[in-house]
């Protein structure tokens, strides 16, 4: 039995607040101008990408902790015992809606703890500059092109392709990758890597742990990790300040930027490549904007040197 997939689509001019809601599977947002980018369509239906097994792994995690019979995971408690009967019911219990006055999307997961659990797969469709609001619970969440204002609370994986307008991410263990940041930014990670590949705008960062890696630079950056290294390949300008409890720091500074350096270990290395000049090199132009680094490290090495391509930003 294959459960059917559900769909709501609206019309209409501008952009749209997107306001989704999934504890298990994937959301997945795309963005674009096209013939149709008035258009919102949104589809939920089975997860395809559903690890194999994900019933037998809830059975088995409501069996150790007791709570089978709360979840209807037990052969007698009613609810659908197979796979396919399952995924079909949380299809059939999600909430689609589309209000045309306010250019609202509304999606709602299951709210039965038995279907909760299950991994479903949500596409939205919808014109660039949408608004963005998704709990995702453990979730996995992708948007693809251009958003407005973006809102993530969730363990699971978050990457965003564009976003404009304020970010405010609010992540578990999952890894969190922002290809282009226009609009300020405030994460907040647990145990999770963070990539941000080009800062356009601030960005305010604080995680427990994971690998924090930045490519190029050109706003105000601030870094607080209570573990984990930290890379920044090419800092052109912007305040910079990076802490980390245990962990390396590398920062590369663009070339013919005029940088303030502030480095401190309390137990480890602290090295400079940077060349020091009394004057400006020939042919070199400096930045309208200055760079100022502050970075410190607990426990581990602090390199700043000259940009350069690093190998940690490779996808």
């Amino acid at each position: 039995m294959t459960a059917p997939a559900r769909e709501v689509a609206g019309s209409g001019a501008g952009p749209a607040t997107l306001d989704l809601a999934l504890d298990a599977g994937t959301v997945r947002v795309r963005l674009a101008t096209t013939p149709d980018t008035e258009t919102v369509r949104a589809r939920v239906d089975a997860d395809p990408d559903a690890p194999l097994g994900w019933l037998q792994g809830l059975q088995g995690l409501a069996g150790l902790t007791g709570l089978a019979g709360l979840l209807g995971l037990g052969d007698d408690r009613g609810a659908p015992a197979e796979p396919e009967e399952r995924a079909a019911a949380a299809v059939a219990a999600t909430t689609l809606d589309w209000d045309a006055d306010t250019r609202r999307l509304t999606v709602r997961g299951p709210r039965d703890l038995a279907l909760r659990g299950v991994p479903l797969a949500v596409t939205v469709r919808a014109p660039e500059g949408s608004e963005v609001q998704v709990r995702a619970g453990a979730a996995r969440v992708v948007v693809d092109g251009s958003a407005g204002e973006v809102a993530v609370r969730g363990t699971g994986e978050v990457t965003l392709d564009e976003v404009t307008g304020r970010a405010d991410l609010r992540c578990g263990a999952g890894e969190v990758h922002v290809a282009r940041l226009a609009g300020p930014l405030t994460l907040r990670g647990g145990a999770g890597g963070v990539r941000l590949d080009r800062v356009l705008a601030p960005a305010e960062i604080t995680t427990g742990a994971g690998r924090i890696r930045i490519g190029e630079v050109h706003a105000d950056v601030a870094v607080r990790a209570a573990a984990g290294d930290v890379e920044v390949a090419d800092a052109v300008a912007g305040d910079v300040e990076i802490g980390t409890g245990v962990g390396t720091v590398w920062v590369g500074v663009h070339a013919g930027v005029d940088a303030r350096v502030e480095l401190r270990a309390a137990v480890g290395r602290v090295h400079s490549e940077l060349p020091v000049h009394r004057e400006r090199p020939a042919g070199e132009q400096p930045e309208t904007r200055p760079l100022r680094l502050r970075a410190r490290t607990g426990a581990g090495d602090v390199t700043v040197a000259p940009a350069r391509p690093r190998p940690a930003l490779t996808p």
